[in-house]
């Protein structure tokens, strides 16, 4: 059965809307995604289609605050893990009000999703993480001083909207993609690219192509998590995951021990719940090449065994 296309979502906020896209029929098994914290809801426009049969399932796709097009918080507060991770679980219990559901995640949001999944465990059933990041997240005792003040100098340089929202102009996509590509951390297709970047352009009265960053955002994967606070919030885990690592990105955290000890205590922690696999390419396979990782979801969702590689 093919995807229908999808449906603009708008949930009001008292700042303004957290915005979200929809397939499928709401009717059906519920499955919400979160994309990581460069990313928007069209992260997850290539692989959608491919979940077959979409018939089965209702993805919600969310832009997190100041991503794609949700309404930015207001200059002065800040863009952190856990506002995000609040303004998700609220949609989850007061908007949305779905008994169970799946989570999908790509990148730092599968942070936001284990910590959902630790939060409502009788509510998350399933969760998908997509190429984790753990190195950057956990701390050392000794290192959440130093974390602090990082973040809070570099807070103190965005409290006003004028070094808050970068705004730039360009006179035509080309010119926008083309900026988009060179500043990207990853390798991605100029289709994968532009997906990403649609939904983050409006027009201004001249025509131009307008881009509103909110540099905040670059905060956001630095939330202040021991490993004995993560290790607490795992523990609280009930539902079944499935990790998919890509391994251009394996290759380039082969030198951070920390990524591979936390990756380990994870599974140790959570057993037989978690299966995890690993395919080729980079950051952005469920972009670029999402035929590689879709039988295994499509299969995990549905309950049937798995190819682990």
């Amino acid at each position: 059965m093919e995807c229908s296309e999808p449906v603009e979502l708008q949930f009001r906020t008292s700042w303004g809307i957290i915005a979200g896209k929809a397939w499928g029929d709401p009717s059906h098994s519920p499955v919400l995604a979160i994309h990581g914290f460069h990313g928007n809801a069209a992260t997850f426009d290539q692989l959608i289609p491919h979940l077959i049969p979409c018939g089965e399932f209702y993805f919600v796709c969310l832009d997190l605050p100041g991503h794609g097009r949700s309404t930015p918080y207001p200059a002065g507060v800040a863009l952190d893990f856990l506002s995000c991770l609040k303004d998700v679980c609220r949609i989850l219990v007061t908007d949305l009000k779905w008994p169970k559901c799946t989570l999908i995640s790509h990148s730092a949001g599968a942070h936001i999703c284990l910590f959902i999944a630790s939060i409502y465990p009788e509510i998350v059933e399933k969760v998908v993480l997509l190429d984790m990041f753990l190195y950057f997240l956990i701390l050392n005792n000794d290192e959440i001083c130093t974390r602090l003040r990082y973040l809070f100098e570099q807070s103190f340089k965005l409290d006003d909207s004028t070094h808050c929202f970068a705004e730039r102009c360009y006179s035509n996509e080309k010119e926008a993609l083309e900026k988009f590509l060179s500043n990207h951390f990853s390798p991605i297709s100029k289709l994968s690219a532009m997906k990403i970047l649609s939904r983050m352009m409006t027009r201004n009265r001249k025509g131009d192509i307008k881009i509103c960053n909110d540099r905040r955002r670059d905060l956001m994967p630095l939330p202040i998590v021991t490993l004995e606070l993560h290790l607490a919030v795992i523990h609280q885990i009930q539902a079944e995951i499935l990790a998919i690592t890509f391994k251009e990105t394996e290759r380039l955290l082969e030198k951070e021990l920390s990524n591979l000890a936390t990756t380990r205590l994870l599974e140790n922690v959570l057993g037989s719940k978690m299966r995890r696999m690993s395919v080729e390419g980079s950051h952005n396979v469920h972009l670029d090449y999402p035929e590689r990782i879709a039988t295994h979801i499509s299969r995990f969702l549905r309950n049937e065994p798995l190819c682990l590689l």
